[in-house]
């Protein structure tokens, strides 16, 4: 999957003395480490291999890296979401340095073959090591899948789902009546005064209890349907749209018309703004 000079160019835009001065030499460079990366991809696992991983708490690394035993000999880390440094050394193998994080170290025997990716790498150009002398790339690796959650719980995991957190305050109930409050990843995302507004909540998400999650402190991990807010600024449009559920939802700070439409795992919110001036 070799590249030319006009794609090796417009793939580095931001290169330290402009696209126009990458040269032929550059393009050799470049094809000679991707010609050495795919000539030696095999269905066996090894270094610069992709990773579609989702570790046992349901999160997904769709673009994961295999390391190797840079962190522990004989071991096989991946790198969750980073980017890797190639070049081939003067005996022709290849040279890598990946960083970002975080590491994990894996069981690679449990690695499923999926076939073959397109990956993004970099190397320095042949003006040597410097600031922004790195030359980005593709090349086609083999890809494998790791999917570390339970059994039952496969399915749950971000590639697909949301997961939520559920506090039930008790006697703690906040100056403003809440009782319950989620939080989406590291944010609050809202509140519910009652058991009924909240399990109605729950059900138009699809709700999934996480079992075995710690909630000494009355906390509970939930997977939700993923939502897509869609705005729609007449009414005729409105009342066309098919729903599989039709209320009223704050929006801007007031009370809204608006439709829930499943798709897939995703939910879809249709909110009427007519009275709004469109943008």
């Amino acid at each position: 999957m070799k590249t030319t000079l006009e794609e090796l160019r417009n793939n580095n835009i931001c290169y330290a003395l402009g696209k126009d001065v990458i040269t032929e030499a550059d393009l050799r460079l470049v094809n000679g480490i991707i010609d050495k990366i795919e000539q030696t991809r095999t269905s066996k696992p090894q270094p610069l291999d992709a990773v579609e991983y989702t570790n046992s708490f349901g999160c997904y690394y769709p673009n994961a890296i295999i390391d190797g035993d840079t962190y522990r000999s004989g071991s096989t880390a991946l790198c969750e979401c980073g980017s890797a440094y190639v070049s081939v050394s003067d005996d022709g193998s290849l040279c890598k340095c990946v960083s970002g994080g975080a590491f994990p170290v894996i069981d690679k025997n449990k690695l499923r073959y999926l076939g073959k990716k397109e990956k993004s790498f970099w190397t320095f150009s042949t003006l040597g090591a410097g600031a922004q002398h790195g030359l980005y790339f593709k090349a086609e690796v083999s890809c494998f899948e790791l999917n570390l959650r339970e059994e039952p719980l496969k399915r749950y995991t971000t590639k697909d789902y949301d997961y939520i957190f559920v506090q039930d305050w008790g006697n703690r109930t906040s100056d403003c009546g809440y009782k319950y409050t989620v939080t989406k990843g590291a944010f609050p995302h809202c509140a519910f005064h009652t058991k009924e507004e909240l399990n109605e909540y729950l059900s138009l998400y699809e709700a999934v209890e996480e079992p075995y999650f710690d909630n000494d402190n009355l906390r509970k991990k939930y997977w939700i349907l993923k939502s897509a807010f869609v705005s729609i600024w007449t009414e005729d449009e409105f009342e066309k749209i098919i729903a599989d559920r039709t209320k009223t939802s704050l929006f801007n700070g007031r009370q809204v018309p608006t439709k829930y439409v499943k798709n897939g795992t995703t939910l879809l919110r249709y909110v009427l703004r007519a009275d709004e001036n469109r943008p």
